[in-house]
């Protein structure tokens, strides 16, 4: 049987005592292990806590700050939505560490930390390692975070045209299966060969530079007007 501790209004109404659940929510029915008075529990409001978290986007991080419970838990790798209590912003973030007492942890609960260290993931970096012989060149693409790149697909960007062989994710994780699939926010890094390069064009404020799949357009991604 399962166990919580909650107020009694027989014996304890003014804290908590342990009690045997005897039905589970949304009205939960508890049995008092001292006095074996029956009732509906009635848990207090959880408190809440502000908490400040720094938001990387590329070079730059921004201080945001945002009220929760204080038995949330939060650990590294999960995602959530940044809903700024001061500025109004919602941003959607990925937790890359979380500090309490001058020490990095990996997993802790709200009231415990003293600061959320997190990445945007609404639009990423994607870097792209293109290699030809024993050449390897590398390039940079701004990509929502959703969008999806695949072992197999080829694009061009400033004139060079490659192939996608491989994917190396932030976890660690490597894609090389052809067709294997994974999100611009999860990629540390694109591996690619160089299939041909031309003399690239000024291109318009609103011409897109496109990556393809087998005929099909993946995603593209609009280039900023040349000088």
């Amino acid at each position: 049987m399962d166990e919580t501790s909650v107020p009694c209004p027989s014996c304890s109404p003014d804290s908590p005592k342990l009690h045997f659940v005897l039905r589970e929510k949304p009205n939960p029915r508890v049995k008092c292990s001292e006095c074996g008075t029956v009732h509906t529990a009635v848990t207090p409001a959880e408190r809440q806590t502000m908490l400040r978290v720094i938001v990387s986007r590329g070079t730059k991080s921004l201080l945001s700050r945002i009220k929760i419970g204080e038995n949330y838990e939060f650990a590294a790798g999960n995602e959530l939505i940044i809903d700024d209590e001061v500025t109004g912003s919602v941003t959607p973030v990925e937790i890359t560490s979380l500090e309490s007492g001058g020490k990095r942890l990996e997993r802790a609960l709200a009231a415990n930390i003293d600061t959320v260290w997190a990445r945007a993931i609404d639009e990423v970096t994607v870097k792209i390692a293109i290699s030809s012989g024993r050449t390897t060149r590398s390039i940079e693409l701004r990509a929502p975070g959703e969008q999806e790149f695949r072992v197999g697909d080829s694009g061009t960007s400033d004139g060079i045209e490659y192939r996608i062989h491989s994917i190396l994710q932030r976890d660690g994780a490597s894609k090389d299966r052809e067709g294997s699939v994974a999100q611009a926010k999860s990629i540390k890094r694109i591996y690619a060969k160089l299939l041909g390069e031309t003399q690239p064009k000024i291109r318009k404020r609103s011409e897109r530079v496109a990556i393809r799949s087998k005929g099909m357009p993946v995603w593209s991604l609009k280039r900023k007007e040349s000088a």
